[in-house]
Formats: C-alpha cells, sequence, structure tokens
C-alpha cells in the first residue's frame, strides 16, 4: 500500500513539475509576442489583445501542452475529443464532407451490393463450393452450352457415384398452375429422386421428393406428387400445415402436396424460383431418356473440381459409345460421338435465366458503378480539401505544440485521426443509406417487372464483406487526405511559423485550395454531362 502510494506521488508531483515547465514556456512566449506587437506601435493592451489570438488562448494552449507530455493510451481519446472539437468550429463543412463522402460511399456500396448478389453471392444450399454442373458442346457449336439428355445422366451417376452424387433438373418452361383456387402462369422444376439430398436441404414442413417418387428410364412411373415452394405456401395457403395432402393442378395433371421447402431455399437459379418441384415427367407413362436437362453433382468430400473433370474426360468417350441414339442417321451419330463435355462450378448458381439477368444487368451496373466511383472521387476531393483548410487554420497551433516538444507524429496523428473520424462517420451513413436503397435500386434496374411470373428471389442489399470493404476504403481515403494535409501543414519550420504571425492562408495553400475546388467543379460537370 506504501508503495502505491508513495508510486502515486512520483507521478503527481513529476506531471505537476512538467506543467509548470510548459506554464513557463508559454509566459515566455507570451511575453515575447507582447513586446514584439508593442514595437510595432501597439498599445499595451492590443499587443496583449493580439498575443493571446495568435496563440489561440492561454487557456486552450495550456491544455494542448499538457496532452503532449502526457503519456499511454490516453492519446486516443483525447486525439478524438479535439478531432470532435475542431468539426464542431466549422459544423458546415463538417457536415458537407461527411454528407458527401455518405452519399458516395453509399451509392458506390448499393451498386456492389447488386453485383455481389447477381454475380458472386452463394446458393443457399449446403456446402455450394461441392456443386458442379456438366456441359455439352457440339463441334457445330464449341461456344455453345448444351444441357444432357436423361440417358447421359444415369451413366454419370452410376459411374461416377465414387467421387459424386450426380442429379438432374429442368427449370422451364412456364406451366399452367392451379394453386389454392388460383390459376396463373407459374415456374415449376422437374428434378431427379436424389435432387433435394443432393442439395442437403431440409423440408420445411413434410417431406422432399426422393429416389421413390422418380421412375428411370423404360421403368415404372413417376409419382404424381409436387413439394410447394416456401412463398407460394404463404402466399396462397397462408403458411397452413394442412396443405399437406391437398391437391394441385400442373398442366391439367392433379399433383398431391407432400411438402415445403425451406424459406431461404430458391432453387439453382435465383432468378427463376419455382412454385413447385415435380418429378421428372410427371405428365408421362414412362420416362424418355433422348429429352435433355441440366445436369449437375455435387463432389465428395475431398474431391476437387478438376478431379471430377478429369475422371470425366477419361470416361466420357465410353459414356458416348454407350448412350449413341441407336437409330440416329450417320451423320447425327457423328456429331453425337464427336460432343465434349467440360466442368464448372455451380457454386453461385450460373445457370438458365440467371445468365439473361446477368447480361441484361451488366451494361446499367457498369454505367452506376463508373458514376458511383466519379462522386467517390468528388468527395475524396472534398474530405482532402477540408481537411487542408482545418490544418491551414491550426499552423499556429501545430507550431505551437512543436516548439514545446511535440513530435511530428504527435501533430500528425491529431490530423489523421480527424481524417478517420469523418471517414468513420461518412462510411456508417453511407453503408446505412445503401442498405436501404439496394432494393429500389435493384428495381429500378430491372424496370420492377418480373421473370417467368415472379420476381427474381435476390437480396441486393449489400452483406458484411462488399459494406467491410467499403468502410475499410473510407478510412484508407481519411488517412491519406490526412497526411497529405498534415504534410503541407508541418512542413514549415515552427519557429518560423509563430514569428510570421500569418493568419491567413499563403499563396501554396491558396494554390492547392484553389486546385481541390476545380478539380471538384470538373468532376461534377463531368458528372452532369454523364447522367444527362
Amino acid at each position: 500500500m506504501r508503495s502505491r502510494l508513495l508510486a502515486y506521488l512520483r507521478r503527481v508531483i513529476g506531471r505537476s513539475r512538467a506543467e509548470a515547465e510548459a506554464d513557463e514556456e508559454l509566459a515566455f512566449h507570451l511575453a515575447h509576442e507582447i513586446e514584439a506587437n508593442v514595437a510595432r506601435g501597439l498599445s499595451p493592451a492590443e499587443a496583449r489583445r493580439q498575443a493571446l489570438a495568435d496563440l489561440g488562448g492561454v487557456v486552450q494552449t495550456r491544455e494542448a501542452v499538457r496532452d503532449v507530455r502526457r503519456f499511454g493510451l490516453g492519446w486516443i481519446r483525447r486525439d478524438l475529443r479535439d478531432a470532435v472539437r475542431g468539426l464542431t468550429r466549422r459544423p458546415m463543412a463538417s457536415v458537407v464532407a461527411i454528407v458527401s463522402l455518405a452519399l458516395a460511399i453509399g451509392a458506390v456500396t448499393a451498386v456492389l451490393g447488386i453485383v455481389e448478389a447477381v454475380y458472386a453471392r452463394n446458393l443457399s444450399v449446403h456446402r455450394p463450393d461441392q456443386l458442379v454442373v456438366f456441359w455439352r458442346t457440339s463441334p457445330d457449336h464449341p461456344d455453345e452450352n448444351e444441357s444432357l439428355p436423361l440417358t447421359q445422366f444415369e451413366e454419370l451417376q452410376r459411374r461416377l457415384s465414387d467421387v459424386a452424387d450426380v442429379f438432374a433438373w429442368d427449370d422451364g418452361p412456364l406451366r399452367s398452375l392451379s394453386v389454392g383456387g388460383v390459376r396463373y402462369q407459374g415456374n415449376v422444376n422437374q428434378v431427379s429422386g436424389n435432387f433435394f439430398a443432393a442439395m442437403g436441404v431440409k423440408p420445411r414442413l413434410g417431406r422432399l421428393l426422393d429416389a421413390h417418387d422418380v421412375a428411370t428410364i423404360g421403368h415404372g412411373t413417376s409419382a404424381r406428387v409436387a413439394v410447394l415452394d416456401y412463398r407460394v405456401w404463404q402466399e396462397r395457403f397462408g403458411g397452413d400445415p394442412g396443405v399437406l395432402g391437398r391437391t394441385i393442378v400442373v398442366d391439367g395433371i392433379a399433383l398431391t402436396v407432400i411438402g415445403v421447402t425451406p424459406e431461404d431455399f430458391t432453387g439453382l437459379n435465383p432468378a427463376m424460383v419455382p412454385d413447385a418441384t415435380v418429378p421428372f415427367d410427371f405428365d408421362a407413362d414412362r420416362i424418355v431418356g433422348t429429352y435433355s436437362h441440366f445436369v449437375g453433382a455435387r463432389l465428395n468430400d475431398g474431391v476437387r473440381v478438376t478431379d471430377a473433370a478429369a475422371r470425366l474426360q477419361a470416361l466420357w468417350p465410353s459414356i458416348l459409345k454407350r448412350t449413341v441414339p441407336p437409330n440416329a442417321p450417320a451423320a447425327r451419330r457423328t456429331r453425337y460421338l464427336a460432343s465434349r463435355v467440360h466442368v464448372e462450378s455451380l457454386r453461385t448458381g450460373t445457370l438458365g435465366v440467371g445468365m439473361t439477368i446477368r447480361t441484361m444487368l451488366a451494361r446499367p451496373l457498369g454505367q452506376l458503378a463508373a458514376l458511383g466511383g466519379l462522386v467517390l472521387f468528388i468527395a475524396v476531393v472534398n474530405l482532402a480539401n477540408l481537411i487542408l483548410v482545418r490544418a491551414v487554420s491550426r499552423r499556429a497551433e501545430l507550431a505551437l505544440r512543436a516548439t514545446l516538444g511535440a513530435s511530428r507524429g504527435v501533430l500528425v496523428r491529431a490530423m489523421v485521426v480527424e481524417g478517420v473520424l469523418v471517414a468513420v462517420a461518412g462510411a456508417a451513413l453511407g453503408i446505412v443509406l445503401a442498405a436501404w436503397a439496394g432494393r429500389p435500386l435493384f428495381g429500378a434496374l430491372w424496370g420492377g417487372g418480373t421473370l417467368l411470373g415472379r420476381p427474381p428471389a435476390l437480396d441486393p442489399r449489400p452483406d458484411l464483406r462488399v459494406a467491410a470493404g467499403m468502410a475499410v476504403v473510407a478510412i484508407i481515403v481519411g488517412i491519406v487526405c490526412a497526411l497529405l494535409a498534415s504534410w503541407r501543414a508541418i512542413s514549415r519550420d515552427p519557429a518560423a511559423t509563430l514569428q510570421s504571425h500569418a493568419r491567413v492562408v499563403g499563396n501554396r495553400y491558396a494554390i492547392a485550395q484553389k486546385a481541390l475546388v476545380a478539380t471538384q467543379v470538373a468532376l461534377a460537370l463531368v458528372l452532369i454531362a454523364g447522367a444527362a
């Protein structure tokens, strides 16, 4: 206890001694300034008033010096406090900088959120990185992907069973649906018996299709059952658990509802969410093997896409020979045996009409991204201008702190904290704006229409990765702007700055500010011209 008391007293005495020395230093500078002002012809009272104004006030300067003398992590709180004080001294300029940065960050984040949702978001299934799709190409059209006939699907399912669970599905075209007494045109997916098991999907209600519900080529008839999409269950049946066993009608054929998919399941093409999922050839007496469908697979644990592709290439010639149509003309048979196959990742569901969405949105999204980047650049210039003005107005204060012992690092750090504070405020507000504007912006791009009867099941709001990335960009912008401004502000000798008594912006600072303003005007004109 005694040792702690002594240590505390030493800290207090040491701190008091340091503050006394600082007060003496401050009094010396104040007396020197008063003497210089009197020598220029000012009265003693006016000379003292001018000296106090030049030093920024005795109390404020003493507090700044006290901050320089302190050590430890308390500098974070002090620098933040000083940054807030500095920003509130020029509230209009601070608000303009924060709001302009927020609008720019919000615009770019909203666009990136849509880009991520359309092009890069994973499917809402178990381990989407394990999903692949098989594409066939013909020698006549080597750049066009084609689906595979069911005969090839069954061969792949049998021969690749040790490395993957091969499944098949078909997501079009529109069919006549009668659900809950309402008739409309909707999307119905036809799938193989192992489709839902390969997706790793669990039913929200009832059960999902399995191998007993779907016939194979030449063997049996598919069951006339259906699995409803969660949204259809909510919209048409009000979420009634008694929907199991009820009947829906697809192209005039009555099907019994056996289950409901989970809420987050959108199929393999979020742009074309199925209203119902049914077995292959539910409307036929026997499955015909010549019909083509999409074929994919879930790779077993430890199997890479390259491993599956190599295995497929080795098996492909024999699969072609085994599945070639027996009565095909010679020319068709030759083309069939010359076809190629390749494997692609199905992680983002890059199939069918989804490709059309990506094609349709590529141009407007590119234009929006360019405009958003231009707005962001304008905001960065505006932020740099604000920090430069703040730095120039604090030259006397910074010079005095340097004279009293503050290192350049401490001075730069204070300005960096101010820049980061503005950047963080702008980024936070911008991300909130992006989350709010994501859906309306996507609706405007899409035109408010629907695709095959239903809107795309895409959530365009930015996810955590996009938001975090833009926050990091904003912080980097704040740091860079602050570093450039601090270099301009403290590059001059502190003693020369104090002796100059310059309270206006010098030529080099005026030139820098004029250049920044001219840049903002030029970029704004470009932005207006582009929008027109």
